[in-house]
C-alpha cells in the first residue's frame, strides 16, 4: 500500500511544479499608454476583477453626464416590467428641467421604453425627470434611491444631488466609483444594448410627437448626433457621454473582444478650440491597450500527454502518465 502512495504523490508533485511555471505571466509587448488632457481615467477587466490602468482614479470630481448611468439603472430596476406602458406627462414631472432635452410637453403620453432611449441616446434631462417621477414619485425620492444604490455598490466617494448630472457643487464622484456603477449597468443587457444603438424613433400618435433620437456617443455609433466617424471604435458598447462646464467631458464605455470585457471611465475630459474630444482619444488608447495586450492562452491541453514518469516502487505498474481531463486557461499580458 505504501509503495502505491509514493508513486501517486510523486506524480502530483510534478504536476504542481509544471503548473507553478505555467502561472508565471509573460511580459507585455505594449507600453502603458500616456493619457493626456483628461482629469481621471480607469480601466478595469470584468472577468478577472483586475484594474489595468488608473489615473487620479480616487480623486473626487464632478460627475457630469455620467450620473445618467445611475439614473438609468435605478429607474430600470423599478420600471423594467413596464417598458411598454405609456406615461402621461404632467407639468410637475418636467418642472425645473434645464439643459439637454427632447422637449417633452405636459399632456403627452410616452412609452417608458422611449424615455429610456431618450435618456441613454440623447442624454435628455426631461426624460430623466419623467423616469424619476414614474419610478419613485418625485425627484427627492429618486435621488435618495440613487444614493442608496451607490452605497450598496460601495461607491464610497460618490454623492448624487440630481438625476441629470447638471452641475451641483455637492454632487461628486470618482473614476473608480463610476466603474462600479458602470459594471452594474453592463450586467443589464437591455440597458447596455439600448445605449449602443445609433438611432431610435419615438413614433407619433395623437398624444405624442415624432422624435428621431441619434446617439450622441460617437465612440459607439457612426450615425451619431455629432455627425462624425472620427471617434468610432468597433469593439465598444454604450454607455454614456456628455459634459458640463464645471465637470468637463465624462465618458464611460465597455470594450469587448475574444471573451474579455473592459470598462473604461474618463472624467474631466477637455476639448480644444475645434471641439476635439480628448476623452474619446484617451478611451481609444486604453481600449487598444487592453484588447491588444491581454487575452487567454491555453497552457495545458487534453490532447497532449503532460508527463510520462517511470515508477520503481509500485507493485502494479512501472509507469505513471499525467494528462489533463479538462481544458485549462490562464490569463496573459
Amino acid at each position: 500500500m505504501q509503495r502505491k502512495t509514493i508513486g501517486r504523490i510523486t506524480a502530483l508533485a510534478i504536476l504542481a511544479i509544471l503548473l507553478c511555471f505555467a502561472l508565471v505571466p509573460s511580459v507585455s509587448a505594449l507600453e502603458v499608454p500616456s493619457i493626456e488632457r483628461v482629469g481621471a481615467a480607469y480601466l478595469y477587466n470584468i472577468e478577472n476583477d483586475k484594474v489595468l490602468y488608473e489615473k487620479a482614479s480616487g480623486e473626487v470630481m464632478y460627475p457630469a453626464a455620467s450620473v445618467k448611468i445611475m439614473t438609468a439603472l435605478v429607474a430600470y430596476e423599478k420600471l423594467s416590467g413596464r417598458m411598454d406602458e405609456r406615461i402621461s406627462i404632467t407639468k410637475e414631472m418636467i418642472s425645473g428641467v434645464s439643459g439637454n432635452n427632447i422637449a417633452i410637453e405636459a399632456g403627452e403620453r410616452i412609452y417608458v421604453r422611449d424615455l429610456f432611449y431618450a435618456l441613454l441616446l440623447k442624454g435628455a434631462n426631461d426624460a430623466a425627470y419623467v423616469l424619476a417621477h414614474a419610478s419613485f414619485g418625485g425627484i427627492p425620492e429618486f435621488v435618495g434611491a440613487m444614493n442608496e444604490k451607490a452605497r450598496a455598490l460601495k461607491m464610497t466617494d460618490t454623492y448624487y444631488a440630481n438625476p441629470t448630472g447638471m452641475h451641483d457643487s455637492a454632487m461628486v464622484t470618482t473614476a473608480r466609483d463610476t466603474a462600479l456603477v458602470a459594471r452594474a449597468f453592463a450586467e443589464c443587457t437591455e440597458l447596455l444594448e439600448m445605449s449602443s444603438i445609433s438611432k431610435h424613433t419615438i413614433e407619433p400618435d395623437n398624444n405624442c410627437i415624432e422624435r428621431n433620437l441619434y446617439n450622441r456617443n460617437a465612440f459607439v455609433s457612426k450615425l451619431n448626433a455629432m455627425g462624425t466617424i472620427e471617434y468610432y471604435y468597433k469593439y465598444a458598447k454604450g454607455m454614456n457621454f456628455g459634459s458640463t462646464v464645471e465637470g468637463g467631458d465624462s465618458f464611460v464605455t465597455l470594450a469587448e473582444k475574444e471573451g474579455l470585457s473592459y470598462i473604461c471611465v474618463i472624467l474631466g475630459g477637455e476639448e480644444d478650440e475645434e471641439e476635439h474630444i480628448y476623452a474619446f482619444d484617451a478611451a481609444k488608447l486604453l481600449c487598444d491597450y487592453a484588447l491588444d495586450g491581454f487575452g487567454y492562452v491555453e497552457v495545458l491541453s487534453t490532447q497532449k500527454l503532460v508527463y510520462d514518469m517511470p515508477v520503481e516502487l509500485s507493485e502494479e505498474t512501472d509507469r505513471v502518465m499525467l494528462e489533463i481531463r479538462g481544458p485549462m486557461e490562464l490569463g496573459r499580458t
